[in-house]
């Protein structure tokens, strides 16, 4: 697989000002990484620490912030780690998945993709869903589900 670079803009706000930052597009990083001393020059400071993973096996911690990335004329906040400077910037999937784009490692470029809603509706029913996620309500979404609203529905426990 080739790798390739898009020029991204970054920014504490929506306002900006916005940056723009050379970043290698990788599918095998999670978050996007800039480097500290770009964020903290945009106002963008640390929320939190998180744990990764990288390509050696190595557990690393670095800060992570929210800020807003610019791609292609469409704004988006997405979560950013704070790499050492001199760190290639990388344009991970989170980021990616936030502005419902892929990559097309042939062309080199990213390309627009609809966003998904099939999980829920292919492995599991309305009323499994409910009686999983808020058993209070089960009950009465059985009785709308299996009657259409007549009095002859049949009571169900929803005790787990």
């Amino acid at each position: 697989m080739t790798a390739f670079y898009q020029t991204v803009g970054l920014a504490s706000s929506r306002a900006g000002p916005f940056v723009e930052v050379r970043a290698l597009v990788d599918t095998g990083c999670t978050f996007t990484w800039v480097s500290g001393l770009i964020l903290r020059t945009l106002g963008v400071s640390p929320d939190s620490t998180m744990e990764f993973e990288t390509a050696d096996g190595r557990v690393i911690e670095r800060e992570v912030a929210e800020a807003v990335v610019l791609i292609d004329g469409k704004a988006s906040t997405t979560k950013i780690i704070f790499c050492d400077e001199g760190t290639v910037a990388l344009l991970g999937v989170h980021t990616l998945e936030a502005f419902l784009l892929t990559v097309d490692p042939v062309n080199e470029r990213l390309v627009p993709v609809r966003g998904l809603l099939k999980a829920l509706s292919n492995r599991i029913s309305m009323f499994e869903y409910e009686k999983r996620v808020r058993p209070e309500t089960a009950e009465g979404l059985f009785d709308k589900l299996t009657t259409n609203g007549t009095s002859h529905s049949k009571k169900m426990s929803t005790t787990k």
